[in-house]
C-alpha cells in the first residue's frame, strides 16, 4: 500500500481534494466540520486502476496545527502538495515543503486547486512557478 500525505497552506483545498478523489470526508471531527478547517489528521483510501491501494493522510494547513501536520507526514511514500490558484504559494506551502524536504519525502505531485476562481492568464502564471535558486517546479 502506498501512503500519500497532503501538504499546503490553510484553505487551499486539501480535504476537498481528498474527498473528491476518494469519496471519504477526512474531516471527521464535529469541530472541523463546524469551522470548515482541518484540525487533526484525517484518513482516506482508494484503489488505483492497477488495483494497488493508496492510503491518504490529510494534514492541517493552519500554522497553529503544525504539530499535527508533523505527526502525519512521517513515513510517507509521496506528497500531494496542494496550491490554490487564487492565492498561489503561501507561507504554509513553503513550510510544509521544507518539512517534507527535511523528512526526505522525494516523490510528489502538485495539485492546483480553485482554478475556477481565476482567469486563464492568472491560471497560466500559476502553473509554473519556480523557487528562487532552484530548478524544481512547485506549482
Amino acid at each position: 500500500m502506498y501512503v500519500i500525505g497532503t501538504a499546503g497552506h490553510v484553505d487551499h483545498g486539501k480535504s476537498t481534494l481528498v474527498k473528491a478523489l476518494t469519496g471519504i470526508d477526512p474531516d471527521r471531527l464535529a469541530e472541523e466540520q463546524r469551522r470548515e478547517m482541518t484540525i487533526d489528521l484525517g484518513f482516506a483510501w482508494m484503489a488505483l486502476p492497477s488495483g494497488r491501494s493508496v492510503s491518504l493522510v490529510d494534514v492541517p494547513g493552519h500554522e497553529r496545527f503544525i504539530k499535527n501536520m508533523l505527526a502525519g507526514v512521517g513515513g510517507l511514500d509521496a506528497a500531494l502538495l496542494v496550491v490554490a490558484a487564487d492565492e498561489a504559494i503561501m507561507p504554509q506551502t513553503e513550510e510544509h515543503l521544507a518539512i517534507l524536504d527535511l523528512l526526505g519525502v522525494t516523490h510528489g505531485v502538485v495539485a492546483l486547486t480553485k482554478a475556477d476562481l481565476v482567469d486563464a492568464e492568472c491560471l497560466d502564471e500559476r502553473k509554473v512557478t519556480r523557487r528562487q535558486g532552484e530548478g524544481r517546479v512547485l506549482a
